[in-house]
């Protein structure tokens, strides 16, 4: 396999200095925002499971309180 953009160039980020193909700056820059958005939308995705967690359990109670012999497997009698 052979690599595109193989011409040298340099990449600044704070004190950090670097020369190197352009191809491999392009793809570690490209890898290190993938990680940081998945790293920054964690905390909204373990909220959203946490919710909805919570919601199933709500759902469950209610509709064996509106349907108390579906739950219990026992019949109710007729009035």
């Amino acid at each position: 396999m052979t690599l595109q953009n193989t011409q040298e160039a340099q990449a600044q980020f704070l004190f950090w200095n670097t020369q190197a193909s352009l191809s491999l700056i392009l793809f570690i820059t490209f890898s290190l925002g993938v990680i940081a958005a998945v790293i920054g939308l964690l905390p909204v995705f373990i909220r959203l499971r946490t919710k909805m967690n919570m919601l199933k359990r709500e759902n469950q109670i209610l509709s064996i309180k509106e349907n108390p012999t579906k739950g219990s497997g026992k019949v109710a009698a007729s009035k």
